[in-house]
């Protein structure tokens, strides 16, 4: 016959199958709480997703790309120079100066009349006797000659006669400057072809007009100034 099943084993048996029960509900609310702690994250995850996607503009940009360029840097630029005065432009074209030959055999007279002469638009060509300057006047065919009467060679009146013998330079305009009064050699002196009588001592300023008025003078600025 069948044992018989005592009253300790019993409550034994059912304590066992209590707390099976109980570790299996405490597995599934666990399993439970992770499986909805997923599921909550993934949806967060395709919310925020799409959020994102509908933040962005849709087609191209339609703002300029800014690009950044150092500070202190510029952009190069090409600067062209002018070039030279073109034909029928209607731009004067620049002068060259007049040239003067100037003839005397005191060294501090000659410099400076010469120098004055310069400073007021002349290219000046410097002789300290007859000989060299009747050489330079051949040679350059200056537009005036202002002459000293008294120089060792040749002196004023006898370079004025060879030059207006000769047709080459017979159109010059020579001026003399002589310590002689033009009583005293005056109508010798027109004879033989000066075309101004200057008696020393002779200001720069009086030279200068002299020769002005035969030759103005040439380059870019440059006027008479007699007063200068």
């Amino acid at each position: 016959m069948p044992e018989a099943v005592t009253l300790p084993a019993l409550f034994g048996s059912a304590s066992a199958l209590i707390v099976i029960v109980a570790l299996s509900f405490v597995l599934g609310a666990v399993a439970g709480y992770l499986v909805r702690g997923w599921r909550e994250g993934r949806a967060a995850g395709r919310g925020s997703r799409a959020v994102q996607a509908s933040a962005r503009p849709r087609g191209p940009d339609p703002r300029p790309a800014l690009t950044s360029r150092p500070a202190g840097r510029f952009e190069s630029a090409t600067v062209r120079a002018p070039g030279p005065i073109e034909a029928g432009s209607g731009a004067s074209p620049a002068v060259e100066p007049p040239t003067v030959l100037v003839a005397d055999d005191r060294m501090e007279l000659l410099t400076l009349h010469a120098t004055y002469l310069e400073r007021h638009g002349y290219r000046v060509l410097r002789a300290t006797d007859g000989d060299s300057a009747l050489a330079l006047a051949r040679a350059e065919h200056p537009a005036v000659i202002v002459i000293d009467h008294s120089m060792p060679g040749r002196s004023g009146l006898d370079v004025t006669r060879e030059l207006k013998a000769d047709p080459a330079t017979a159109d010059i305009p020579i001026l003399l400057m002589t310590a002689h009064s033009y009583g005293a050699i005056g109508a010798t002196a027109r004879a033989a072809g000066i075309a101004s009588f200057m008696t020393k001592p002779c200001q720069p300023s009086r030279v200068l007009r002299e020769v002005a008025a035969f030759a103005p003078p040439g380059g870019i600025g440059r006027t008479p100034s007699p007063s200068a």
